[in-house]
């Protein structure tokens, strides 16, 4: 059963692994062998139990590095909370609760996004290429969750290239209309 965690915990991107990996084998294999001993049953609960933190775990350290795309060197935000979008960002980042359903989950997500409203409820109002290219940024990132999702991580890293590209040039519109 260690095999198939440490197998398991390739799910994690390469940096978080190579930070935590050790600890978390030594844990399982301490948990497992007690576990073990109680019999099949506690056993069996136990390892379902780690297959599911073992999976929201990736996910949630795959989404904290998409999202740290959008960070500053000293790791401070560099986006602003009281947006809708950004507050669905963060939302993204602390994962959802068991008790609401996935596909709940994202279409509420998506509304915030797309509402284009922000804390106070007042409108944006952006130039149409401006809005077109944020949209596009949010449907990549969308494609890259579902792609982490599924364990796709060619098609993670083909939508990331792709959100980067798209981000530089939202940036140089942005510093296109600031000079105009």
């Amino acid at each position: 059963m260690t095999i198939a965690y440490k197998v398991m915990l390739l799910l994690y991107p390469p940096k978080y692994r190579a930070e935590f990996a050790e600890e978390m084998l030594a844990t399982f294999a301490e948990f497992a062998q007690e576990r073990r001993k109680r019999g099949y049953a506690v056993f069996a609960r136990f390892v379902m139990g780690e297959i599911n933190g073992v999976l929201s775990g990736a996910a949630k350290q795959w989404i904290e590095k998409i999202t740290s795309i959008a960070r500053t060197p000293n790791n401070v935000p560099c986006f602003d909370p009281s947006s809708a979008a950004d507050a669905a960002r963060i939302l993204l980042q602390n994962m959802r609760t068991p008790w609401v359903g996935r596909e709940t989950f994202f279409k509420i997500t998506d509304l915030i996004c797309d509402s284009g409203l922000s804390a106070s409820g007042s409108q944006t109002c952006l130039p149409h290429p401006v809005v077109e290219a944020q949209e596009r940024i949010r449907f990549l990132i969308g494609r890259m969750i579902n792609a982490i999702s599924k364990q796709e991580f060619e098609s993670v890293r083909f939508y990331s290239n792709e959100e980067r590209s798209e981000r530089e040039k939202l940036r140089l519109l942005l510093e296109e209309l600031q000079n105009v």
